[in-house]
């Protein structure tokens, strides 16, 4: 390798007063290293107490070579623990292989023309001298992964100007992070001391060795800007990008300190890959997406190691990693809700992973917390993270119903419901269960297109649309129960569906109807709509149609709860046939009423009529008024029939038809009598009339009845009378009928063989005995029928002569 006390290169005087000023406010340099000084540098001087001394009284222009203790990763080269680092006695360490003690760099450069080391590290490059008070020296301190290599330079004086000075600095290797910082102690009076012969910076310059790296990081070139308790951190600088989740990504409802890991991987510097092995952030900021609980740090790991953990809101202090190494700060802020995680400046190269406990909020759904990765050293550059947990509900404890409350509705309008499972805090769940649908109090009632009572499924879906209908007009509930165990269970509110609009009429009364002139008639509706519901609180008007006779009162009435509206018709003085229109809205139907002239009479027929018994014959009933003209218009009148007679069968009433009415084949009577029938208007008992008389005759003789004539202990040969009574079937006795009398036994002599029963129905023979003392019988017989037998037992006559 080549190396020169100077590489010139020009450029435009403009541009390097335009990069230093840049530089000195600490701006990132091309390949992202950037510096801070002052406060978030955070100045704590590493004493030399146990420090190995390189440097001795006497050293001018001396290199010290020295071993890496860690791992050490400057710009994007490696340089692994043992890699010999060289130390030199004018103020700057390089980590170039081959430098040896004839090069010691005596003459500071402008880091902005550059020089010939790859890896320049110029806590004070200047031109030093040791005097008797003077060493250098290091040491390691902290714990893996987290040491640092102190090289501290005590008491050097400007070796041209000894009584410039002595000033003291060191320069710290932070192991992981990869950040160098320079710290500055003593007073810094002179400008010289104060850096006016000096440069302060790091430099990378790999172009040699075909790489495509020259860059650097000046804080000073030969400017007064170094003073007592200074610090200088050097970092990767640049927009960061960043990923973040938890695990658990969920959480249940209403859980107490559940326990959460935040992971913030992938910690990147945007475009600067050439510093991106230096540590990069050190505060993680959490929103907390749950809100109010403040949340609790239980563990921090960065890049794989687990940290010490402390709730402070102080970072980390130098002295404490000092000592600790991996030490983590925590504290919540409550005016923001933000959880904070501080580690030492720049110690996070990679990962984060953050554990805190947290109450989980009662109501489910996604929870972001927004959040920053960043540094200490360059807040602004910091990374946006947005992780979400998602609460999920505990488990299905109650339904709603939706809209909550009564509702109301037009018959035949379904109303849409929302049937939902939630947990005890009012979240949606998922579910699997069926619920049975009753209608409380309601009939025909559809749920889904179903009637109740039926059947719903969640199907794992959080809620259920249910649409509700009928086609009655009523009011009920609906009740959701599970199917499985019966609980939970829900009852929606009153459900009132209304008629719809008026839409037809049942008419009850008046319809069709027969009145007499000037009577009066009620007429009687039920305004239904379309499904048939009583339609109450309508108008209904009533109106004669014009040329029609008569007149209604009300015009109008108002429908009753049923529907029910009517009015009263008056019939015309004379005979006519009215038509009544009646409307509600888009109801239209009419009544017909029909009147009649006055009835003043009835003739009833047949008159003079001779029936036998048992006959059935026709009877014809019509209506007369006063001027005996048929009233041919009646066709409603009732007309009740009443006899006199004691056998008669006939109709209780009948309807008038034309003014008449013939009940054909319909009047009988089995006894032998004489007798009227009466015809009564039923509505007008004084609108009567009555047949003429009608006489029944005996049917034909059936049956002879014994009436006299058996006998015992007569004389032989006397005479003994045989009367007989000659009935119908209906057991009239009947005259002229012909009855046969027959000796049968016994012997003796009839009067008459045959005789005619006279008006009384008796018809007789005289029997005279045989003369020898015995039992004679006789029979009468009428036709065919049955016949009786007589039956006489005579004994020995007195005595009439004697025989000597």
């Amino acid at each position: 390798m080549r190396f020169s006390l100077r590489r010139i290169v020009f450029l435009p005087a403009i541009v390097l007063l335009v990069s230093q000023f840049a530089l000195a406010q600490g701006n990132p340099s091309p390949a992202g290293m950037a510096f801070v000084d002052g406060a978030p540098a955070d100045f704590a001087w590493i004493d030399s107490a146990g420090a190995t001394v390189i440097g001795v009284p006497g050293d001018d222009n001396e290199i010290y070579p020295i071993n890496l203790p860690f791992d050490f990763w400057y710009y994007n080269d490696l340089y692994t623990a043992n890699t010999p680092l060289t130390v030199s006695s004018n103020g700057w360490i390089s980590f170039d292989a081959g430098l040896s003690g004839s090069v010691s760099f005596n003459i500071n450069l402008d880091l902005v023309d550059g020089a010939d080391f790859v890896t320049l590290v110029g806590p004070f490059w200047d031109n030093w001298l040791l005097n008797p008070n003077s060493q250098i020296s290091y040491k390691t301190i902290g714990l893996a992964p987290y040491r640092r290599l102190v090289i501290s330079y005590s008491n050097v004086v400007k070796s041209s100007n000894p009584s410039e000075g002595p000033v003291s600095f060191q320069v710290i290797l932070s192991e992981t992070a990869n950040t160098i910082k320079f710290q500055y102690l003593r007073d810094y009076v002179s400008d010289v001391e104060r850096g006016s012969l000096g440069t302060v910076g790091v430099h990378f310059d790999d172009t040699n060795g075909g790489g495509s790296i020259d860059d650097y990081a000046q804080f000073l070139y030969e400017s007064t800007l170094l003073q007592n308790n200074l610090a200088i951190q050097f970092f990767a600088s640049d927009q960061l990008t960043a990923n973040a989740s938890f695990n658990p990504s969920t959480g249940t409802a209403g859980t107490g300190n559940q326990s959460f890991e935040l992971t913030v991987s992938n910690i990147d510097l945007q475009s600067s890959p050439n510093v991106e092995n230096m540590g990069k952030a050190d505060v993680l900021r959490i929103a907390n997406g749950f809100g109010s609980d403040a949340l609790s740090v239980t563990g921090v790991t960065v890049d794989g190691t687990s940290f010490f953990v402390n709730n402070s809101t102080t970072p980390p202090t130098q002295a404490q990693t000092n000592v600790l190494g991996n030490l983590a700060t925590w504290y919540y802020d409550s005016g923001t809700d933000s959880l904070f995680i501080q580690v030492a400046n720049a110690a996070i190269s990679d990962e984060i992973v953050v554990r805190f406990t947290a109450n989980v909020p009662q109501t489910a759904g996604s929870y972001t917390f927004n959040g920053d990765v960043y540094t200490r050293l360059n807040v602004s550059d910091g990374a946006t993270i947005s992780p979400a947990i998602t609460v999920n509900p505990v488990g299905v404890a109650a339904y709603t119903v939706t809209p909550a409350g009564d509702f109301t509705a037009v018959v035949g309008n379904p109303v849409n419901l929302v049937l939902r499972a939630q947990d005890q805090f009012g979240n949606p769940v998922a579910n699997s269960q069926t619920v049975d649908v009753a209608a409380l109090g309601g009939d025909q009632v559809f749920v889904n297109s179903a009637e109740a009572p039926t059947s719903l499924s969640f199907a794992g879906e959080d809620s259920i649309a249910v649409t509700v209908e009928t086609f009655v007009a009523q009011d009920f509930t609906l009740r959701f129960s599970n199917q499985v165990g019966g609980t939970p269970t829900i009852q929606s509110g009153q459900l009132t569906f209304l008629p719809d609009v008026p839409n037809k009429f049942d008419k009850v009364a008046g319809d069709s109807a027969n009145i007499f002139v000037s009577r009066s008639l009620d007429l009687k509706v039920f305004l239904k709509d379309q499904y048939g519901n009583p339609v109450a609180d309508s108008t209904v008007t009533f109106a004669v149609n014009p040329g029609n006779g008569g007149s209604v009162s009300p015009l109008t009435d108002i429908t009753l709860a049923t529907g029910e509206a009517e009015t009263r018709f008056t019939a015309p003085a004379t005979p006519d046939t009215s038509i009544i229109t009646v409307s509600a809205g888009a109801a239209l139907d009419s009544f017909i009423v029909y009147t009649l002239g006055e009835i003043a009479y009835f003739l009833v027929e047949p008159t003079n009529f001779t029936p036998i018994a048992g006959q059935t014959f026709s009877l014809t009933v019509t209506a007369y008024d006063i001027h005996n003209n048929q009233v041919t218009s009646d066709n409603s009148t009732i007309v009740n029939l009443t006899s006199d007679g004691t056998g008669v069968t006939m109709p209780a009433s009948g309807q008038l038809s034309s003014g008449e009415v013939t009940f054909t084949n319909a009047v009988s009577n089995t006894v032998a009598e004489n007798f009227r029938i009466t015809a009564t208007s039923q509505g007008d008992p004084s609108k009567t009339g009555t047949s003429g008389l009608i006489r029944v005759s005996p049917a034909a003789a059936t049956t002879v009845v014994k009436v006299s004539g058996d006998t015992t202990g007569i004389f032989a040969g006397n005479n003994q009378k045989l009367s007989v009574e000659v009935q119908d079937n209906f057991g009239n006795t009947v005259s002229g009928a012909t009855v046969n009398f027959v000796v049968t036994g016994g012997g003796g002599d009839l009067s008459a063989d045959i005789a005619t029963s006279n008006a009384s129905g008796i018809a007789e023979s005289i029997l005279t005995t045989g003369a020898t003392a015995g039992t004679n019988t006789v029979t009468a017989q009428v036709g065919a029928f049955p016949l009786v037998t007589f039956t006489v037992t005579t004994v020995a006559g007195g005595i009439s002569y004697f025989e000597v």
